[in-house]
Parts: structure tokens; sequence; C-alpha cells
């Protein structure tokens, strides 16, 4: 699958510059989108709620925090408040599919396409979130899970996948930073 990405703007206020957007034109690009980034995302944010119920502490990440909120209002438990937001957003993001395509920014929010101007556009074989700056080792972050036998690596949050040794994972992202680098 080829991953289409837009640099835009609001068409009347310039100065609003939402940086790189997903482009989705059909259900197949977004299925995609939710399989290997948007699921990911949000399963790690229910882990991470989880973990921090247990400990009886605030979770730090926003979507967490928001479902958190939403469960205790509701007495619903967080999977279940988690479940019906994913179930809303992409009922809604199916919806805006039928009038044109839709636009999603890194941190998962989207848009319709009426009212942005595009002032460049990306194609990339392997999902790879365009980034303004130039990347760097210090944008890899490698984790496993505990008890776990694959190292799960992204770079400046893009998730690359897995791979069985840290040394593969290294070279995976490493691979990711030079192709981006090249298309600063």
């Amino acid at each position: 699958m080829t991953y289409k990405f837009v640099k835009a703007h609001h068409s009347q206020f310039q100065h609003l510059d939402y940086g790189y957007l997903l482009e989705i034109n059909n259900l197949d690009a977004l299925f995609d989108y939710y399989t290997i980034k948007a699921m990911p995302d949000i399963r790690k944010t229910i882990e991470g709620l989880a973990r921090a119920w247990e400990k009886n502490v605030h979770t730090s990440d926003e979507m967490g925090s928001a479902i958190a909120l939403m469960a205790k209002a509701s007495g619903v438990a967080p999977v279940d408040v988690a479940g019906d937001l994913i179930d809303t957003m992409m009922k809604t993001q199916i919806e805006m599919l039928q009038q044109g395509p839709i636009y999603l920014q890194k941190n998962g929010s989207y848009m319709p396409g009426s009212g942005i101007k595009i002032t460049e556009r990306l194609e990339f074989e392997q999902f790879v979130w365009p980034s303004k700056r130039i990347l760097t080792e210090k944008d890899i972050k490698t984790t496993r899970w505990q008890g776990g036998v694959h190292y799960y690596v992204s770079v400046d949050g893009v998730q690359l996948g897995k791979r069985n040794t840290p040394e593969y994972a290294r070279e995976l992202a490493m691979s990711y930073i030079e192709e981006h680098n090249k298309k600063i």
C-alpha cells in the first residue's frame, strides 16, 4: 500500500499550519491506518491507563486521561469507553469519506478536505509519518513487553514494527531515519 501525506494549512488563515496530514481516500486506507497506527496507539494507552489505575495514580497520556474521566463520569469500564470512542471515530470517519478524502493528524485527530490548502504531497511505501526535522538515533525507541520475545521499534513516534533482536530493531530504525532524512 502507498501512504499519501500532504502538507497543508487552513485555506483562509494561513497561519494555521497543520503540518503533515495523512490523506485517507477509501475504506482500505482507513482500515490500514487503524491496523498499523491507531489500534497499537490505543492499546498502549489502555495498558498505561490500566497500570495507572492499579497504582491509583493519574496517567499522563492525553487520550488515557480523557478515557479515565469518561469512565469515572459514566461508571463504565475504561476499556468499554475506549471501544465506544473507537467505534464513534470510525463511524464518523466512514461517513466523512463519502464526501471526499479525510486528513488525519499525527495525534489521531481528523478533518475533512474542505477548508485546507495543500502545499506539498509525499508518498511512502511503508508507513512513515513525515517530520519537519532531521532525525537521529536519539529519536529511536525500542520496547519489549515483559515476558515478550519481540522488540518493537519506533522513530519519532512512528511505529515501524517488531523484530526478533534489538540489533534488527535498530537496523530497521536506522533505515527509516536514512530514508526520512533524504526527503527533507
